[in-house]
């Protein structure tokens, strides 16, 4: 009975093995047809399963350690960082688009529109409501460092005009994941009249009122649960930027509207020297054109 056993579990085993190279075939089949092997009949000189081996690694052992001159990089991620150490001197890696991160929303929509027929008029009102979230988790896209240099000597001196990419968190001042996280809430709601003044002639008319919301952090995120930033803090923010970047423009930009004449005086005199100039901000209110002359002329300040 035991030899029976054992000569069952061979068996298994057997089988076993004979599925998995079934299984490899298949798969490799699948590569040489829809992936390598129709690259090659497109008329390309060599390709790379890099989920197989290192990229940097295989780009350098096909170009004899010179690298690539050009990296077309339409995916993003570990890899782009993997085909921008392999690049040649005075490479270029070209990024198309922004792949390396997940979209994860929720909308909820309502809409409905009541319509009364009286004689030759068709009039209609109604209501449009939105609520969505936006959790774009692109913390990998965001986990490392763009420099930006002015020329060749600011680069081998290590002085970087500008550092971009990374993601803080606006409370404690300390790296965090890259993501967005807000919710936002938008309505409307019209009424019109439709009146076929004559069998040639249909006038339409009507009113309509849209509130296109501002977003606002989700429950859970840094600034969920935050207080206002005090007024002498922001004013203590302007200065430290004019101090850090004195070359730099300054915007004072949305949230204006809601600052006091004193406090953006104090702002200016900090170190900011710009502004935004029209009746809405995207989806948030603007000063007045004529407010902002009034307060210029009142500080002394002129624009450029």
């Amino acid at each position: 009975m035991a030899d029976k056993k054992v000569a069952l579990k061979d068996a298994s085993a057997k089988e076993a093995k004979a599925k998995d190279a079934a299984l490899e075939a298949a798969v490799t089949q699948i590569e040489r047809d829809f992936g390598q092997g129709a690259l090659m009949r497109l008329g390309a000189d060599a390709t790379i399963a890099y989920g197989h081996t290192d990229l940097r690694d295989a780009i350098l052992e096909l170009t004899d350690q010179r690298g690539a001159d050009v990296v077309f990089d339409p995916v993003g991620g570990a890899h782009s960082e993997r085909a921008l150490r392999a690049t040649a001197w005075r490479g270029r890696l070209l990024v198309i688009g922004f792949a390396d991160g997940q979209y994860s929303e929720h909308n909820y929509h309502w809409r409905d529109v009541l319509t009364h027929i009286h004689e030759s008029h068709a009039i209609s009102v109604g209501y449009e409501g939105w609520h969505g979230d936006d959790l774009a988790l692109f913390a990998p896209s965001y986990a490392q460092p763009t420099f930006q240099y002015n020329n060749m000597i600011d680069l081998i001196n290590d002085k970087p005009y500008s550092e971009s990419n990374l993601s803080y968190n606006p409370i404690t001042g300390k790296p965090m994941p890259g993501q967005y996280e807000y919710a936002e809430s938008t309505f409307g709601i019209f009424a019109q009249d439709t009146w076929r003044a004559t069998h040639r002639l249909t006038v339409n008319y009507g009113l309509r009122y849209d509130n296109f919301g501002n977003p606002y952090p989700i429950a859970g995120t840094p600034l969920a649960d935050a207080a206002p930033i005090a007024p002498i803090e922001f004013v203590r923010i302007i200065a430290l930027a004019r101090v850090m970047m004195p070359k730099s423009f300054v915007r004072l930009s949305a949230g204006r509207s809601a600052m006091s004449d004193e406090m953006q005086a104090l702002c200016f005199f900090a170190g900011a020297n710009s502004i935004f100039v029209g009746d809405t901000l995207l989806t948030a209110g603007n000063p007045e054109d004529a407010a902002d002359r009034k307060l210029f002329d009142r500080l002394g300040l002129e624009a450029i």
